[in-house]
This record gives C-alpha cells, sequence and structure tokens, in this order.
C-alpha cells in the first residue's frame, strides 16, 4: 500500500511541473456515506444505510491559463465518514459511528463554456488516512423487551479491556484508496476569484480491515470492517490566482 502511493506522489510531482498558473482556496460543505459490504450472506441480514457528515480543508488548482480546458485539482480536507447497519436476524442490533478521515483527492478537471458560466467534469484517485472515530453499538433482547447501548471509541493500540472502547484487530488498514467523480459549477468572480460549487461521489477500494475486525470487550460483540467507504459530497469551493493577487497587492501599495 505504501508503495502504490508513493507511486502517485511521484506522478503527481511530475504532473504539477506542468502547469505555470497556481490558484488556492478553501472548501467547505456536506457529505451523506455509508459503509458497503461485499459478503452477500452479511448483506442479506445487514442494511447498510447512509449517514450525514461534513468536510472542509484547503484546495489548490494548477492550470496553464484561465481559458486552459484542463486543469489539475489536489486537496487536502478533514471529513466525517458515517456507519449506519442495522440487523435483521433474530437478535436485533444496530451500529451507528463516525469515522474521522484525511483526504488527499488527484482530480483531473476538463472545463466546459456556455453563455452564463462554466462547468466541469473531473475524476481522479483519493488517498485517505483513516484517524479514528466513535459510536454506538445497540442490542435488543426480545426476552427482556430491552435495549443495551454500548458507547465506543475506536482503538487502534494495543487492546483495552473495557466496552467502551472498539479494539482494531491487527490487519486494519488505515491507509486507503479509491477514486472520486464529480462535476461543478465554476463562476469568475473577476480576474483572481473564483467560487464552485463541487458535486462527487468518492468510490472507496480499501476494506478498512477484517470481517470480524474489531471487537467490544466484555459484550459478545464485534464489528465488520470488511468494507469499504462510499460517500456523496457537495462542497463550496473558493480559490484564487496566487500571481493575479501578489499584482493586485503590489499595485495597490505602490
Amino acid at each position: 500500500m505504501k508503495r502504490k502511493i508513493g507511486l502517485l506522489f511521484l506522478l503527481i510531482g511530475i504532473s504539477l511541473s506542468c502547469y505555470s498558473q497556481i490558484e488556492l482556496g478553501v472548501r467547505l460543505g456536506a457529505n451523506a456515506s455509508r459503509s458497503v459490504f461485499d459478503d452477500n450472506v452479511y448483506k442479506k441480514f445487514n442494511d447498510s444505510k447512509y449517514k450525514i457528515g461534513y468536510q472542509a480543508g484547503i484546495v489548490a488548482v494548477f492550470e496553464n491559463n484561465k481559458k486552459d480546458k484542463y486543469a489539475l485539482l489536489t486537496e487536502l480536507y478533514y471529513s466525517k465518514i458515517g456507519r449506519k447497519v442495522s440487523s435483521s436476524g433474530n437478535e436485533f442490533t444496530a451500529n451507528t459511528a463516525s469515522y474521522n478521515y484525511l483526504h488527499m483527492p488527484i482530480m483531473f478537471r476538463m472545463r466546459f463554456k456556455t453563455n452564463y458560466f462554466d462547468w466541469y467534469m473531473s475524476v481522479g484517485p483519493q488517498i485517505s488516512y483513516w484517524l479514528g472515530g466513535k459510536g454506538v453499538y445497540e442490542v435488543f433482547d426480545p426476552n427482556y423487551q430491552l435495549i443495551t447501548s454500548y458507547d465506543y471509541v475506536i482503538n487502534f493500540d494495543e487492546p483495552i479491556d473495557d466496552f467502551g472502547y472498539m479494539n482494531m484487530l491487527d490487519e486494519y488498514n488505515r491507509w486507503q484508496l479509491g477514486l472520486s467523480v464529480g462535476t461543478g459549477i465554476l463562476l469568475e468572480l473577476n480576474d483572481a476569484d473564483r467560487i464552485a460549487l463541487d458535486l462527487r461521489y468518492y468510490f472507496g477500494h480499501t476494506y478498512l480491515g477484517e470481517k470480524e475486525g474489531g471487537y467490544i470487550p466484555n459484550s459478545g460483540l464485534d464489528d465488520n470492517f470488511e468494507s469499504t467507504n462510499q460517500s456523496l459530497e457537495l462542497s463550496v469551493m473558493y480559490t484564487f490566482d496566487i500571481y493575479q493577487k501578489a499584482r493586485y497587492v503590489k499595485n495597490k501599495y505602490k
């Protein structure tokens, strides 16, 4: 995994050397994400739904000039990715969690012009790092008609013998790869500033861990981490051309 990520960074460095215009900015928005499982038996008895989260971070856009049809967009942003899984077996359980991530997508963008605004399509790989998270595991006991809740925190370190933790087994993947596909509207405010309304979908490629990759001590509960993340993300981005801004500041204080 680390070798693949290193090769990806090398390709990014080569690509960036081809561009002469740089824009920097920020990105802020909301997402709806879910866990996707490949095991058909597990999917038969467990329902995975979308959970609302958010993202915020910084953006860099590389172009040859403003009239160029193609651009390279890179980001570094924080997000909350959700998991909302409930079972329909003999014993009802529900697991609702929020995972914290750092993401770095590398999007190749193609722009199209209209009479009123520009719009674009984008696609590219995404590197993600799993920071941690927390959740609530609920178990319904039909004999007593009671629901027992376990609030837990994800633990990547040595196992902690306390049901306030979800202890991860060794084969988990904090570094993850995926693919982002998106579209958006691009508005030119002036020679230096832009605003974009960005919509994209992320398809995770790397499993978070093993099928019984995490457990809550003293509860008999484990979680299926043989899953990937998927998320629908809507964001507003503001970027500015650093060279145009520098010229503007220089002329203003001449």
